[in-house]
């Protein structure tokens, strides 16, 4: 099964790291890999909402700002403003924000692209959700890898496998790169100034790897997914990295 939890909208009380969702995609992650899928929300206009909490450990997100639904009568009318659903015969309808109302969103994409191609993992069915999502392929730690997109998801579910996932976090020169995929073995290529892609690692199972870079220079990296004869599957979004003269954090 593919557990789903909300990041928290803790965002401007410190901005901790919440749990469960952090053990499902763990602190450190940049959304590659993990467990399960870790959500925060995002606006209507597709960026994130102002409560939501960020991070290493943030998967995607999901319209979690103003989300129309079911609203229990206990709970506060001034909290959770009442609106009228035409045709409803009964219940409270309303309006309210969190990630909490994010997550389920999520959860009910992952069960659409599992419908949609049974025989997919868990692991595979977040894969997706995460390579179609609006980043398509790039990692922010305020988005994750983007806003849920469920019919990209369900398309890609129906007619292709997953493919595979490439992040990095850098601090001063270190680069850490971590990368996500269903593959048995991967390999690790990356250029400077647009020069030739060199090969850092073939055929290898690892799925992280911390790199010291050179001060004025441009750096693209690329993950191939390999099949047990070491055949190319799928290859990821390129990431690239651009280091100035002077000290700075990407």
């Amino acid at each position: 099964m593919l557990i789903v939890a909300a990041v928290g909208n803790e965002y401007s009380q410190g901005n901790p790291v919440e749990y469960p969702a952090a053990l499902l995609q763990p602190h450190g992650s940049d959304g590659t890999g993990g467990q399960g899928l870790a959500v925060t929300a995002s606006t209507s206009a597709g960026v994130r909402a102002s409560f939501a909490n960020t991070g290493s450990w943030v998967s995607l997100a999901a319209p979690g700002e103003n989300v129309f639904g079911a609203v229990s009568q206990f709970a506060s009318s001034t909290a959770y403003p009442r609106s009228v659903l035409p045709g409803a015969q009964a219940g409270l309808y309303g309006y309210a924000s969190g990630t909490s109302f994010a997550a389920p969103q999520v959860a009910g994409a992952a069960a659409l692209v599992w419908a949609a191609n049974p025989s997919l993992t868990a692991q595979q069915v977040a894969q997706i959700l995460k390579q179609t999502a609006s980043g398509h392929g790039s990692w922010t730690s305020d988005l994750g890898f983007g806003v849920v997109d469920i019919a990209a998801a369900v398309a890609q579910a129906s007619s292709a496998t997953p493919g595979v996932l490439l992040a990095g976090n850098r601090v001063d020169t270190k680069l850490r790169l971590n990368w996500s995929g269903s593959a048995p073995r991967y390999s690790l290529s990356f250029s400077i100034d647009s020069g030739a892609m060199k090969t850092v690692l073939a055929g290898t199972s690892q799925t992280t790897l911390t790199m010291t870079l050179a001060r004025g220079h441009s750096y693209a990296f690329s993950v191939a997914a390999l099949d047990g004869e070491g055949a190319q599957t799928a290859t990821s979004a390129p990431l690239t990295v651009s280091l100035g003269a002077t000290n700075s954090r990407r």
